[in-house]
């Protein structure tokens, strides 16, 4: 996870509606579905769950309007959603002291949440890749067959390119740094997931993009064709405002509403 700021949060809860709406309209599916079908949970009651957010000051220290944003997201979902008085060991001695059944916390490196109960837990980058997935689906179809490239072989791509492969997708990946796509090379089959060094191809030669690098910019409008489809959970915004402009109803980007609404579900 990429460390978020303050200005990339500090709106989240009060454009929650109209990025439902947006969503809808792209996949046909709300948030709460996306996050539903992306952990495999139709079907599974949410009713009588308490959540808590734990605000964590180590490190570079809480960014402010996160564990908000965080809250907002969750009581969207309808969960009963409370940030803890306490940050730190204290805050999660307190939700394990209320009762609690799920937290959420985040430090400069990790952000997971916990279920309380159960001992089920998820980590936030797995969690995001499954939602963008389920998204990028909703809006292009099904992806069984189909190339899909994706930018960036950090922890989120890595989990993209497990999840690809289990839907019967060819992921093409690459990334500058070649340690990494060394280490690709080692853990997958090459002979269904295709690793290039960016100077062996073109973004414009692919129709499905999923781009999980932290790099603002890299895709732009020469990118992009009326068959274009970006997943695009990377902050700073991989793309720019011409690729913005010619996708249209093909984007898929938010600095934090799918990654959570995943986690939510996959945590019950």
């Amino acid at each position: 996870m990429t460390r978020l700021k303050e200005e990339d949060v500090t709106e989240i809860g009060n454009k929650l509606e109209e990025y439902d709406s947006y969503l809808k309209n792209l996949s046909g599916m709300s948030l709460k579905e996306i996050g539903i079908k992306a952990a495999g949970k139709e079907g599974v009651s949410q009713e009588g769950y308490q959540y808590g957010v734990v605000p964590v000051t180590a490190g570079e220290g809480e960014i402010s309007g996160f564990a908000d944003s965080v809250k907002h997201i969750l009581e969207f979902l309808n969960f009963k959603t409370e940030i803890t008085i306490k940050s730190d060991v204290a805050g999660l001695e307190e939700a394990l002291r209320l009762g609690m059944d799920v937290v959420f916390l985040a430090d400069d490196n990790k952000f997971i949440a916990k279920n309380l109960k159960n001992n089920l837990w998820v980590d936030n980058d797995q969690a995001t890749a499954l939602a963008y997935i389920t998204a990028l689906e909703g809006v292009a179809g099904a992806l069984r067959g189909r190339r899909v490239l994706v930018l960036g072989a950090g922890r989120i791509g890595c989990e993209t390119v497990r999840i690809l492969l289990d839907k019967g997708v060819c992921p093409v990946v690459t990334d500058i740094d070649k340690e990494r796509l060394s280490y690709l090379r080692r853990e997958f089959d090459e002979e269904k997931l295709v690793v290039k060094e960016q100077a062996e191809l073109s973004i414009s030669d692919y129709n499905l993009l999923f781009d999980a690098t932290p790099a603002g910019n890299i895709i732009t409008g020469d990118d992009i064709n009326k068959n274009t489809y970006l997943a695009a959970p990377g902050i700073p915004a991989g793309f720019t405002g011409g690729a913005a402009n010619k996708l249209e109803n093909r984007l898929i980007h938010d600095p934090l509403q799918l990654g959570v609404a995943a986690m939510a579900f996959l945590v019950i």
